[in-house]
């Protein structure tokens, strides 16, 4: 059961993504609840660096990493419909943690989430006009996915896909099974199964 649906007796999952100009890599950490982990891996050295928890549902097939694996998209709902975030966003994070460096709200599941360009560049899946609440990016710059600039053979491919690109050490070497992460040859790199919550 690699990066799969919940089986019988599993209470945790692991989604990897993985910087396609860095080894670096995260780990989004699921369990039942739903409550949420993310840890920083350097594939390189298969350090992980633990980050912060959160109680929201996220929508994992509309999250990306950065290229160079600085930044996380992705999109949560809490159901607060009346707040300013409107129930449901789109946060653009630092690595490994989910507070916001920008926010956009969109008030629905039907929409959201989106995908990195370049290091500087993504796009939000969400009306063009929707304000970022909290307007602390810089040097990162939210286009159109239909303007010229931004049409990479990378954009193209489509919304809701892990963005991921073939290098020495591809995505299909590590799998994993529950909270546990495993390397191509079968070594446990690490098991995330029992961590405390806050």
């Amino acid at each position: 059961m690699a990066n799969g649906s919940w089986g019988l007796g599993v209470s945790v999952q692991l989604h990897l993504f993985y910087a396609t100009q860095t080894p670096a890599a995260l780990i989004l950490r699921q369990a039942k609840g739903p409550l949420w982990r993310l840890i920083g891996w350097d594939r390189a050295t298969d350090t992980l660096s633990p980050g912060q928890w959160m109680e929201h549902d996220i929508l994992v097939d509309r999250c990306a990493l950065s290229p160079d694996g600085l930044h996380f998209l992705y999109f949560a709902v809490d159901g607060q419909w009346e707040r300013p975030a409107q129930g449901a966003y789109t946060v653009i994070s630092l690595v490994p943690n989910f507070d916001a460096l920008a926010l956009y709200p969109q008030g629905d599941v039907y929409g959201g989430g989106g995908y990195f360009i370049d290091t500087a560049h993504y796009v939000v899946q969400s009306p063009t006009g929707t304000p970022d609440l909290v307007g602390k990016a810089p040097g990162l710059k939210r286009v159109n996915s239909m303007s010229g600039a931004a049409m990479t053979p990378r954009a193209a491919r489509g919304f809701g896909k892990r963005r991921t690109v073939a290098s020495a050490t591809t995505p299909q070497d590590y799998t994993t099974e529950g909270g546990k992460l495993f390397a191509a040859d079968g070594k446990l790199i690490a098991d995330l199964t029992q961590m405390e919550a806050p």
